[in-house]
């Protein structure tokens, strides 16, 4: 079974001492951060997977704005960066990535 990419950063995620949770649906995550936002600090994004970019950064925006957001894009992608998400191109190696968390 191939696993989706947010299945493998949450697995590095949790193997470096954090705790983590990953969705492959940005639905489904942004019902669990509806339901229990004030369980989560940080939230990383795959800016490619969502049909309307940045709308689930305002949503999530709306429901905490405390939560800090990190958008992992394509190298030339360009971001409207107006929530101040921290924003980093892609490859990114996890190593980096979990200094970064």
């Amino acid at each position: 079974m191939i696993k989706e990419p947010s299945e493998l950063l949450g697995e590095a995620i949790r193997a470096n001492g954090y705790n983590g949770i990953s969705f492959p649906d940005p639905f489904a995550a942004l019902e669990v951060i509806k339901k229990h936002h004030e369980q989560y600090s940080l939230v990383i994004l795959d800016y490619k997977r969502y049909h309307n970019r940045m709308w689930i950064c305002w949503k999530i925006a709306e429901i905490d704005n405390t939560i800090k957001l990190i958008m992992i894009r394509e190298y030339d992608e360009i971001v409207d960066n107006t929530l101040k998400v921290d924003v980093f191109a892609k490859p990114i190696k996890v190593s980096n990535l979990i200094e970064i968390v």
